[in-house]
């Protein structure tokens, strides 16, 4: 085969493995609203237990279940916590964050997903790692009613939910409690957060097939 059809199908198959080397841990909102409140003037942060089923990857983008249960909605951060020594989410272990995002008023359970900043910690294939939702220095007195998820109804990792009412978000007033949070990550290759395929990585897919037959066609 010409060397330069075998560069284009090289690249191709990269891409077409690097796309689908993402992992999602999924915990859907099969209770619909059922924790509040989230907020700044109130329960600072969410938290709920998740593992990695491995391979050893990094977050690329998270997500959960949310409604406005009071207005104005409070701006928020997600982000992934290391387990604490003794169990529990350790505050002190930021391993992946979105940053601070605002997210529109909703008077229904909506999902809402941001990617990941910056260069996350890479989780290791079957170690427990804690979801995160913080309202900490944050203003405001709005707050969010959060999805519930039955404990082991999709995904069996026994995950469990924790609250803090802390306003630095580190003493946990609600410990191992179920339901769990409902909520979304999706890791990618390990050290690296890989974006989902859009309009513009299809195309450029489709060009590349495209230069790879009429390379082949003109060899021949």
């Amino acid at each position: 085969m010409n060397r330069r059809v075998c560069s284009v199908f090289a690249v191709l198959f990269f891409v077409v493995g690097a796309a689908s080397a993402q992992v999602v841990v999924s915990k859907p909102p099969d209770l619909g609203p059922y924790w509040a409140p989230l907020s700044p003037a109130g329960t600072q942060v969410y938290a709920n237990s998740f593992v990695n089923p491995g391979p050893d990857a990094a977050p690329a983008v998270l997500g959960m279940w949310l409604l406005e249960n009071s207005a104005p909605a409070p701006a928020v951060r997600f982000e992934v916590w290391a387990e604490a020594p003794g169990g529990g989410p350790d505050a002190s272990a930021v391993l992946a964050t979105t940053g601070t995002l605002t997210l529109p008023a909703t008077a229904t359970l909506s999902f809402f997903s941001a990617p990941v900043t910056g260069v996350p910690a890479t989780l290791t294939a079957g170690t427990r790692y804690f979801f995160v939702a913080t309202c900490v220095g944050q203003p405001g007195t709005g707050s969010f009613r959060v999805g519930g998820h039955t404990q082991n109804s999709v995904v069996s990792d026994n995950g469990t939910f924790w609250y803090a009412n802390d306003p630095a978000g580190v003493s946990f007033d609600g410990r191992a409690l179920t339901p769990e949070m409902a909520i979304e990550v999706t890791l990618g290759q390990a050290g690296a957060a890989i974006p989902a395929a859009g309009p513009l990585g299809i195309a450029v897919l489709i060009a590349m097939i495209a230069l790879a037959g009429a390379l082949a066609i003109k060899r021949l």
